[in-house]
């Protein structure tokens, strides 16, 4: 009970992961929980307690894979990200800062956080990022914990442009300092 009431009182740092969680506790008919319960103190046979214990362990697992999807819809969502932004030329993509509510950042300001993937404007997301917050955590979607390291700009991002790059490929500006190193 305490797992349904967190998942759905409290989440579990990521919007999106916990909207999944939800759906999945509403298609197994686990019931709604308002408040911590307070629970008498009673005695507990041998059995009782090996079921406790196991309904605990049960509880262990599902958490630890709750952990998991969390850090892939994550993962997810800064691969999508990077590969929306690298297809700029054939496909505009939206970027909105929930910060600063600017409804389209230009691609020039935009960046993603590698902790969780998500967008802003380079303003934001670094001012956020200093702070050890995500920029998202301004509207309570992600309680993600990013670093000022974790900021990348979308136009250091790879692509595949023939008229900006040439006919080499550009595959990000780390890469291609490492490359130069190299040579």
């Amino acid at each position: 009970m305490e797992y349904v009431r967190v998942a759905r009182n409290k989440g579990f740092g990521d919007w999106d992961a916990s909207k999944m969680v939800i759906g999945f506790l509403d298609k197994s008919g686990a019931p709604q929980v308002e408040e911590k319960p307070i629970y008498a103190p009673i005695e507990l046979t041998d059995e009782m307690k090996a079921n406790s214990w196991a309904h605990r362990e049960k509880t262990h697992e599902i958490r630890r894979l709750t952990k998991e999807l969390v850090g892939r819809l994550r993962s997810l969502r800064f691969f999508c990200a990077v590969r929306d932004l690298q297809k700029q030329k054939e496909t505009l993509v939206n970027v909105p800062c929930p910060a600063c509510k600017i409804g389209e950042v230009p691609l020039i300001e935009v960046a993603v956080l590698l902790c969780c993937g998500h967008m802003g404007c380079l303003a934001c997301v670094k001012e956020y990022a200093e702070r050890g917050e995500c920029v998202y955590s301004s509207v309570g979607r992600c309680s993600s914990v990013a670093r000022s390291t974790n900021v990348v700009r979308g136009m250091t991002l790879g692509v595949d442009d023939k008229e900006r790059d040439g006919e080499g490929r550009h595959y990000g500006v780390k890469l291609e300092k490492v490359a130069d190193l190299i040579k």
